[in-house]
């Protein structure tokens, strides 16, 4: 705790998984964490804040999330257009999923 709060106090501005002594901590722990996870999980063990804290984790990390999924069905329901991952970021897609 002392080390987050002297963290704080130097990065106010910054996100916490973006100061480079955190993500070195956190990739460190990141697999015994899920392998706790899962090992909790798969016993019946009721874990809500540590499962909730590696979704959050594995979700900031991640370059693809439920947000693609997301687009692709607004684009579906309501005509709202997405973005694709392998091509330039500038370009909008529109399926016509009916067909």
């Amino acid at each position: 705790m002392e080390e987050l709060s002297g963290i704080f106090i130097t990065n106010p501005e910054k996100h916490l998984l973006l100061i480079p002594s955190m993500v070195k901590t956190v990739n460190s722990l990141h697999s015994g964490l899920s392998k706790f996870v899962s090992l909790a999980l798969n016993s019946g063990a009721h874990i809500p804040v540590i499962s909730t804290a590696l979704n959050y984790i594995n979700g900031f990390s991640s370059s693809q999330s439920s947000a693609n999924l997301i687009q692709a069905q607004r684009d579906y329901f309501g005509s709202h257009t997405y973005k694709r991952n392998d091509k330039p970021s500038t370009e909008i897609f529109h399926t016509n999923w009916l067909e």
